[in-house]
């Protein structure tokens, strides 16, 4: 007799799905799209019931599903299938993409505590054990304390890291108890649920004139919308040209007709001021989805727009997966921007999947930059996309002015290597009490890059990464980038005991202090990962916007989406430091950055200047980003990617093999790189194994293999048969890592 049988996707590390059986109680509550709980070993999880069939009974084979948390599908058709599409293209576990998609569906209120074991207390009882001041601190607090949750402990030692925790356990000095796990029922219907926080709006204001450019593309974006037809533009235009207005005529075409609109950006940076903006022109319909709200303000977003409103969705990359039901429109903005990346698994990348996306829907999509990605580019002159243009500023304000200063001339003129040219510096000076603002780049965080011992030559490394440790004095800290390892500035060269040590390399808090030591009456606001966290994002903008800083200095968040009327000098440092990486992307990021923080300048009724410092004048991106020649630029790049086989002339997959034994980990990549050789028969080729750029992070050493072919599928269908034929064999790497279409190869 046969009986229901469903596919459960778990938020585990697998590629694959689990089937249990449905007991007749809970048959008429199971439906593709709900939320379940099922057993998995010992314990209880959470999962999406992914589909149903009819088996033969199997009692005594398969466990039974436990609960259903839903009375409706969280999750609609298009939705499970396109996150299928995501875990497949980028080779993600199912669940995890699943995992990303829902506001915290997935996560279940796994109560966990930690307590020292009887081991541990002997630990710190023997005056002569060898144990770590870090593992001391963490075992004396809970002997005081008794079990503490996991968040307690975190909140409490900001040391209590993952590794930390884990080495404690298998010592067997501390151990972790799990308390009754709590499943939320009914994603955001509870009456309880705060509600998020609305965008704070502007007044309503007239609606803008359009110049003729901007009404020419948004005639073309509205022409598309509602038509129940694909279809891909690029709207590409200068900065300051109004493309935001563009894409809001759009919008408006999209939500009188009652269809949703995605509206992307790359960062959370970017949501503050555009959400108040977009609050004013569209009252009500706004909803934001973005890692800076709190599980419970994103569940209420999500079942608001799950509930069919026309809202217009304005987030990050995991905006991605709002559960609109019409969507008609969705907006890519700075769609060569690296952030629409995800890092970590699931891996995808937000840009290319909005273009699955809207293609699934019969949406329209828009990718909207000054600086288009080559990829773009080269579509365009495929015929893939239909290209848009906006060529001049709004009131026809002209592009500020850019000079290239070179600082090998500086250091013959000067006899010295200073951080700031003579020219910026002067230009810094007359920003002082004339109501004008500045704006400087210099992307790189920290006081100094690097310590040097000036005896022996050695520059203090992190111990589980190979880069150097850059110093942060705020802290009094050396800091690694990769692991966030830390160690207080020593007085002595570990190496060779000699005093003799040298910070060398300038970050952005050396930068601020330079300004500051210029003219001190300059106000200065820092603004880099260091210093914005979480909400802080908006109120460093709006203190700039209000005039109430002078100089705005940061990494690369300064330099996009920004529009700032009072920017009348932009300054960068350090503008050629890209080129210098093992990168196929490096010279189109430097052209994307020059001309992304050249165009904050000149905003408003006064001229920009721009002054661009850097050591490789003579390179074609920089001179093509002085020059406001993109075409130049385009022209030279995808010649050389040509030439060299990359993309967009090819398609590329990396795979990285991770290992903390050099030689396990070379034996490993080299096994699974002959089995990709077997399998290309000839399609493609198999680059590799070798170390990446970037040999050791995090303690583990990263070999890298590289494919590179005509054909998307073919390098994919043959990844997937690699793995599947390493899984069947138990042979498949602990830490092996697939990126489709990577945008770095370090």
């Amino acid at each position: 007799m046969d009986t229901p049988r469903a596919s459960i996707a778990l938020p585990l590390p697998l590629r694959r799905t689990f089937s249990y059986r449905i007991p007749p109680g809970l048959v008429p509550a199971c439906q593709p799209g709900v939320r379940v709980v099922v057993p998995f070993g010992r314990r209880k999880m959470p999962g999406v019931l992914v589909s149903l069939e009819l088996a033969p009974d199997r009692r005594h084979e398969l466990r039974s599903l436990e609960d259903v948390l839903d009375t409706l599908p969280v999750l609609s058709p298009e939705l499970l299938e396109f996150t299928r599409w995501v875990a497949d293209y980028y080779f993600a576990p199912w669940g995890q993409v699943l995992q990303a998609a829902l506001p915290g569906a997935l996560r279940a209120d796994r109560r966990r505590r930690l307590r020292i074991t009887p081991a541990g207390h002997l630990i710190l009882e023997d005056p002569f054990a060898r144990i770590r001041p870090r593992e001391r601190q963490v075992l004396d607090l809970l002997a005081r304390t008794g079990p503490m949750r996991e968040e307690t402990l975190r909140r409490r030692l900001a040391h209590a890291t993952l590794a930390l925790r884990t080495s404690l356990q298998s010592k067997g000095w501390m151990e972790a108890l799990e308390e009754e796990i709590r499943f939320r029922r009914a994603l955001g219907t509870s009456r309880s649920e705060a509600a998020p926080p609305a965008p704070a709006s502007e007044t309503p204001c007239s609606l803008p004139r359009l110049t003729p450019a901007q009404v020419k593309a948004a005639s073309a974006l509205v022409a598309s919308i509602g038509s129940g037809a694909y279809s891909a533009f690029l709207l590409e235009g200068v900065t300051g040209s109004g493309k935001t207005e563009v894409y809001l005529a759009a919008a408006t075409a999209a939500l009188q007709q009652g269809l949703g609109v995605l509206y992307l950006v790359p960062e959370i940076g970017l949501t503050p001021l555009l959400a108040r903006r977009l609050a004013a022109r569209f009252p009500g319909k706004v909803a934001l989805l973005h890692s800076g709200l709190t599980e419970t303000e994103r569940s209420a977003q999500w079942s608001r727009i799950r509930q069919g409103e026309s809202v217009l969705v304005l987030g990050t990359r995991s905006a991605l997966f709002a559960p609109h039901p019409r969507i008609g429109l969705v907006v890519v903005d700075e769609e060569q921007d690296s952030s629409y990346v995800q890092v970590e698994s699931p891996r995808y990348n937000a840009r290319d999947a909005a273009l699955v996306r809207a293609q699934r829907s019969g949406a329209t999509v828009v990718l909207g930059s000054a600086t288009p990605s080559v990829e773009a580019v080269a579509a365009v002159r495929r015929g893939k996309f239909q290209r848009l243009v906006l060529p001049e500023r709004i009131l026809s304000r002209p592009l500020p002015e850019v000079h290239l200063i070179d600082m090998r001339d500086e250091f013959r003129a000067t006899g010295t290597q200073s951080l700031l040219s003579r020219r910026l510096a002067s230009a810094l000076r007359e920003i002082s009490g004339s109501g004008d603002q500045a704006l400087l780049l210099l992307n790189r965080r920290g006081f100094a890059t690097f310590l040097l011992c000036r005896a022996c030559g050695a520059t203090l490394s992190c111990p589980g990464c190979n880069v150097a440790l850059i110093y942060h004095r705020g802290e009094g800290r050396l800091r690694c980038h990769y692991c966030n390892s830390q160690r207080l500035l020593p007085r002595v060269c570990p190496a060779c005991r000699a005093p003799h040590l040298h910070l060398g390399g300038a970050g952005t808090e050396r930068l601020e202090e330079a300004i500051r030591i210029l003219d001190p009456s300059l106000r200065v606001a820092r603004m880099d990962r260091d210093t914005v966290k979480g909400r802080r994002h908006a109120s460093f903008l709006e203190r700039f916007e209000r005039g109430e800083v002078d100089v705005l200095l940061g990494t690369q968040m300064v330099a996009k989406g920004h529009d700032f009327p009072g920017v009348t000098l932009v300054g960068v440092l350090s503008a050629d430091a890209y080129l210098g990486l093992p990168d196929f992307r490096a010279a189109e990021r430097t052209y994307q950055i020059l001309t992304q923080v050249a165009g904050r300048a000149g905003r408003g009724d006064r001229p920009g200047k721009v002054l661009i410092q850097a050591f490789a004048t003579d390179h074609y991106a920089l001179r093509a980003a002085a020059a406001g020649e993109p075409q130049r630029f385009y022209d030279q790049e995808l010649r050389l990617r040509k030439l060299m086989r990359y993309p967009p002339h090819v398609a590329l997959t990396q795979i990285l093999i991770k290992d903390r034994d050099l030689r396990r980990g070379h034996a490993q990549a080299g096994r699974v790189a002959d089995l990709l050789r077997a399998a290309s028969s000839g399609r493609f080729e198999v680059l590799g194994p070798s170390l990446s750029p970037l040999p050791r992070i995090r303690r583990e050493y990263r070999h890298q293999i590289l494919l590179k072919g005509n054909s998307r599928s073919a390098l994919g269908q043959a990844v997937r048969e690699v793995l599947e034929c390493l899984e069947e064999s138990g042979g498949l790497p602990r830490s092996l890592v697939v990126e489709t279409d990577p945008v770095s190869l370090l």
